[in-house]
């Protein structure tokens, strides 16, 4: 076959690959949200359980029924409530989703209006969607048209990532100095690391931090109870077992009982109810005694709760971990003491920590990335470390994070493990996880396309390597506008949530048996793990960038992209998802931080493409765009990562200033104007006594230059109240092994009241034991009322050890 006949198939081949992904994405995009209009409302636990399963504030309003009803409410809910329900994580990941669909229009319409008529009209004539592409380009004159949209196109995300920064900090400060957060648990609290051993002492601790405004509140120092942490982990395991071996003997009673009557025979002594039907299992598997399963847990259960109330009085022989939580009365304390404190973490909820890695610090978690101590982890290094020169050790210690990186997943759970919060190992999965897709989907794609389309010619004419590079350099752009159409039916599969309804749907029919499992099944929320979540979306915002210019069509897809999953996502904020784990927005920082990645290897590519096509002046002309490019986006970090107010409330906005009215706050009453505050300014001699003697004693003698209109400008989104998370108690940062209740045996009631006995044998045993909210209908099946239903998710705290052992049985 000749060249020009394999280069006409492929490109034959192409045309038609991309024709099939756009009739095919449509219509599977089409048919899933029709799919999901059509079924969200017959289940509700997975479509729409916020409206019922969440607390009351936090509950959105049923969406109404009928065809595409469910539209408005989504797009016209207000980004206010967004961020109550969402947090300002999820308000945050939106806003993103939603820049990037604004921005992707408007490069649409310049990219389709100008540079596609520049690359097809007159030039090479390339055949079927070459023709589109800068590789059709001849006329070299053309191409000062594609370096002045680069130019546009980068002014214009410079801009808008400058204003998204700006906005991020005003709502973060909001947020974080909203009423209801600063008197909360998170705000009050630090997590100190790598305390020195002679000082992590309650004494020595508060000596140190009684300085702060307001003193310190409690301290609790972190120890690491394994012995209690395996016994109640077995216990749990043991009641789900006892609650499995009760539900399935009340379902075979009642059936004996309305199948065959009660015959009075083969009954235990003083009980009705046959041995047979008792469930049994061997105390060894296959070989061991068979022994009654439900007195057997029961005997176990009661065991295990004396085990661990003999755990809970010795506490003090716990392993000294060497950091501490400390709360202090104010959250100005707090925030003082963390920007003094190294190295320290601040907004941490119990529910975010990960205890068994409180041992380790930060400095711990950077130290590894050193050929030297990664030695000492794998100790077989050591002889080979020992004989390099350090020239080589600082060559591979250079090296070995790029080369890691390729094979970052499968190690990821080690790297991440010195981590000691759940949001930050979804922070640092979410900066790994992009670099993986970035060097693994657009770079290696990219290159290795246009390497092999223009090997052959290389092969024949050696010297024709540049010029070959440069006309199929383009040619990887078909791959990757089936890339973004594929993206398309996955907005789709967003919102009909095909793993979360797959998975209740045969969790309900084959898995949840008992009370405990049915309930967790009907009322546990599904959420984002932001580090496999955000990436995805910032490299395609960086797919589309790069080839916005190369190939003009993908732009509209692009925008389309982000459309459909700012809709799909948007309604699965307001109506579906839960979010455990706050940053208070922390991931959008990191999420532009790895856009910047893309805004670089835009340029580099273009840059390179205009030397290819021996464009010289225009290459350097995208020369001069990329080092003006690299030294804003270095200001805007710089201006950003050491502005406090990105980290840490400043002193002048701990409370001391209403952000919205721009007033001075003495005592909880409004005073000046912040805008009238200069160098100068004379001050009530009363209101100033009263503002030295408070906690926030000083405030700038600048006006606050950075504090614009718009704090006060009703026209943009504010935050008006916080979180509810509570103040909290002496057991709120406890390891949960020490505060952990006597969990609940939940037995369903049956109608011939023999779960009555069950419950009674029970507590009889020292356990706990409840039958409300569950039943065995007529099916002998078993039903929850969750709105009748135990509190059983709270069984992880609550008590302390003292009134643990006061615990009273809960009545039916």
């Amino acid at each position: 076959m000749s060249s020009n006949a394999t280069e006409q198939l492929n490109t034959s081949s192409a045309t038609a690959t991309f024709e099939s992904a756009v009739i095919f994405n449509i219509a599977v995009t089409a048919a899933t949200f029709i799919s999901f209009d059509l079924i969200r409302k017959r289940i509700a636990k997975v479509f729409e359980p916020r409206t019922y399963i969440v607390p009351e504030n936090k509950r959105s309003n049923p969406v109404p029924s009928g065809f595409l009803k469910w539209l408005r409410p989504t797009l016209k809910t207000p980004d206010e409530e967004i961020v109550s329900k969402a947090g300002l994580d999820g308000y945050m990941f939106l806003r993103v989703i939603r820049t990037f669909m604004i921005l992707f229009t408007a490069f649409t319409a310049l990219g389709i209006g100008l540079i596609l008529p520049v690359n097809r009209i007159g030039q090479y004539d390339k055949p079927g969607l070459e023709s589109f592409t800068i590789g059709n380009v001849k006329d070299k004159e053309r191409l000062y048209a594609h370096v002045v949209v680069c130019y546009i196109f980068t002014a214009a995300i410079l801009y808008t990532m400058y204003h998204e920064y700006y906005t991020y900090i005003r709502l973060r400060n909001e947020f974080l100095t909203t009423p209801e957060h600063r008197v909360s648990a998170r705000a009050t609290t630090i997590l100190v690391l790598g305390i020195p051993r002679q000082l992590n002492n309650t004494e020595d601790l508060k000596n140190l931090f009684n300085v702060f405004p307001g003193g310190v509140k409690r301290i609790w120092i972190n120890r690491e109870p394994a012995r209690l942490i395996n016994l109640t982990i077995k216990r749990l395991k043991t009641i789900n077992k006892l609650e499995s071996a009760e539900t399935a003997f009340l379902e075979k009673y009642l059936k004996y009982v309305v199948k065959d009557g009660e015959s009075g025979q083969d009954v235990e002594d003083g009980n009705k109810n046959p041995v047979s039907l008792r469930p049994t299992h061997k105390t060894i598997p296959l070989i061991g005694k068979k022994v009654d399963s439900i007195e057997t847990y029961r005997e176990e259960i009661q065991k295990l709760n004396e085990e661990i109330k003999e755990q809970r009085h010795k506490t003090d022989t716990f392993k000294l971990l060497n950091s501490a939580f400390i709360q202090f009365n104010d959250y100005i304390g707090a925030q003082l003491a963390a920007t003094l404190t190294i190295p320290r973490l601040t907004e941490i909820s119990r529910e975010d920590v990960i205890w068994e890695n409180l041992n380790f610090t930060l400095v711990f978690v950077a130290s590894i990335s050193t050929l030297s101590e990664l030695s000492k982890i794998i100790p077989f290094l050591t002889p080979l470390v020992n004989k390099l020169p350090p020239s080589a050790i600082g060559f591979i210690q250079g090296v070995l994070p790029a080369i890691g990186l390729a094979i970052l997943m499968v190690f990821l759970p080690i790297i991440l493990r010195g981590l000691v919060t759940h949001s930050g190992v979804m922070l640092s999965l979410q900066e790994k996880y992009f670099f993986f897709l970035l060097i693994n989907v657009l770079l290696v794609t990219a290159s290795a396309n246009g390497i092999f389309q223009a090997l052959p010619s290389f092969i024949q004419a050696p010297t024709s390597i540049v010029s070959s590079l440069a006309q199929n350099l383009p040619l990887a752009s078909t791959f990757f506008l089936t890339y973004v159409l594929l993206s398309l039916s996955a907005a789709a599969m967003e919102a009909l949530q095909i793993g979360s309804l797959f998975m209740y749907l045969f969790t309900k029919m084959f898995l949840a048996k008992t009370p405990r499992q049915i309930f967790c099944n009907e009322t546990t929320l599904i959420y984002k793990d932001w580090g496999v979540t955000f990436p995805p979306h910032i490299l395609m915002a960086s797919i589309g960038l790069v080839y916005s210019v190369i190939q003009p069509l993908i732009l509209p897809f692009t925008a389309l992209h982000f459309a459909l999953f700012y809709l799909a996502y948007r309604y699965n904020f307001l109506y579906v998802y839960d979010q455990i784990y706050e940053t208070n927005g922390d991931l959008f920082i990191h999420a532009m931080k790895q856009f910047f990645w893309g805004i670089f290897v835009f340029h580099l590519t273009m840059i390179g493409l205009m030397f290819l096509n021996q464009a010289f002046a225009a290459g350097i002309l995208l020369i001069i765009l990329f080092v003006i490019t690299l030294g804003l986006i270095l200001g805007m970090r710089h201006h950003f990562q050491h502005n406090p107010k990105a980290e840490f409330l400043p002193a002048d906005l701990l409370g001391v200033i209403d952000m919205k009215t721009r007033k001075i706050i003495i005592d909880g009453n409004f005073t000046k104007s912040i805008s009238t505050i200069t160098e100068d300014i004379e001050y009530d001699e009363k209101a100033d006594k009263e503002f030295s003697g408070s906690t926030s004693q000083q405030i700038s003698e600048k006006p606050l230059a950075d504090i614009d209109d718009e704090y006060i400008n009703p026209n943009v989104v504010h935050i008006k109240h916080g979180d509810v998370d509570k103040e909290g108690n002496a057991n709120t940062y406890l390891h949960p092994a020490l505060i952990i209740k006597n969990p609940l045996v939940w037995i369903p009631q049956d109608s011939t009241e023999t779960y009555k006995d069950e419950v009674k044998r029970c507590r009889e045993s020292g356990l706990n034991a409840t039958s409300q909210g569950a039943t065995i209908n007529k099916k002998y099946k078993v039903e929850v009322d969750i709105n009748k239903a135990p509190n059983i998710k709270d069984e992880l705290y609550v008590e302390s050890a003292e009134s643990w052992e006061n615990t009273q049985n809960v009545t039916d």
